[in-house]
């Protein structure tokens, strides 16, 4: 069984879009993703307009929460688990160090880079930025070819994960959902 790491933006989508996972799993700290800040209740949403099964797991890098994560995916029988909200190089909480160690397979099917993002618009699914430090007026735009440039233009992490320039994305509405936009 493959389990996606699903924080709800570009990268994660365009993960599951790639790797064709059996569930979701998303890391929560009280009632907000830890990679997007997203509100839980939008990813659970998302999860059922997808058709897809989600985990949502309380998560730090306790040596106790790594343990737990581990033994939780390992009782829903995950043999791979897709790193969809990182790339390598930006390992979000050395999240894949830990799947690697504990012995499970581990797939990164996005690049660092912008392409990524123009890659996620091809699919003709949308996003809308959701949180933008540097930036906060971009909060509620539209992720477009031509935002994606100004971004790049301006400095801004290539997945948009890493670094300080960084912003993150909910997607709403595209061809990946089984029931209309939200959003």
């Amino acid at each position: 069984m493959k389990a996606l790491c699903w924080s709800g933006g570009k990268d994660s989508t365009l993960a599951l879009i790639k790797s064709r996972p059996d569930l979701l799993i998303t890391a929560i700290r009280g009632h907000c993703c830890v990679v997007s800040a997203l509100p839980v209740q939008l990813v659970e949403q998302q999860a059922v307009r997808l058709g897809m099964p989600i985990l949502l797991t309380e998560f730090s890098m306790q040596p106790e929460d790594r343990l737990r994560v581990v033994e939780l995916l390992r009782s829903r029988g995950v043999t791979t688990v897709v790193l969809g909200d990182s790339v390598k190089e930006y390992d979000i909480g050395a999240f894949g160090e830990v799947c690697d160690a504990a012995g499970f397979q581990t797939e990164w099917p996005n690049l660092n880079n912008f392409n990524t993002a123009r890659e996620f618009l091809a699919t003709g699914n949308k996003a809308r930025i959701v949180r933008c430090k540097k930036r906060p007026s971009l909060q509620g735009c539209e992720l477009t070819l031509d935002l994606v440039a100004q971004l790049e233009a301006e400095g801004f992490d290539g997945s948009g994960n890493a670094g300080r320039l960084v912003y993150h994305t909910y997607v709403y509405d595209g061809p990946i959902f089984k029931n209309g936009a939200s959003g």
